[in-house]
């Protein structure tokens, strides 16, 4: 259960991890109650913990100041991350350690002109993966 930010003129963001074994299929659902006391239900989604592939997020979205890229990697290993223009220009690149588990990555994009970007993630072994996302 994680508690409303009793706000409903702006957008709010939720997080929660699941510790649970992540080496199995598991299903979630978000259970949402309003204010006011609506309850609706998202679609069912089955998470197969034990992938091969890292899972990768990218967050919030569209963003101003900063984006944060949550890896959970099976493995310590190294990344790549760049980030590119709709030309392909790179304008942004970092390596990165990754260490077992959950990996928080914050960049500062405040610098970056209104757009859309792409963040390039190479994980050692895995296959790139590209993630959308709009600077403010």
């Amino acid at each position: 259960f994680i508690p409303a930010k009793n706000s409903t003129e702006n957008k709010n963001d939720y997080e929660w991890i699941d510790t649970n074994n992540l080496e199995t299929i598991s299903y979630y659902r978000i259970k949402e109650t309003d204010l006011n006391g609506k309850i609706t239900y998202s679609k069912i989604v089955a998470i197969n913990g034990g992938q091969a592939e890292e899972i990768v997020l990218l967050y919030p979205n569209p963003a101003s100041d900063e984006i944060q890229l949550k890896i959970n990697s099976k493995n310590a290993t190294n990344a790549k991350l760049e980030i590119l223009s709709t030309t392909g220009k790179i304008v942004f690149n970092q390596k990165v350690n990754l260490n077992t588990g959950l990996n928080t990555i914050k960049n500062n994009i405040s610098d970056f002109a209104p757009g859309i970007y792409i963040m390039k993630i190479a994980i050692f072994g895995e296959k790139s993966k590209l993630i959308k996302f709009i600077k403010n």
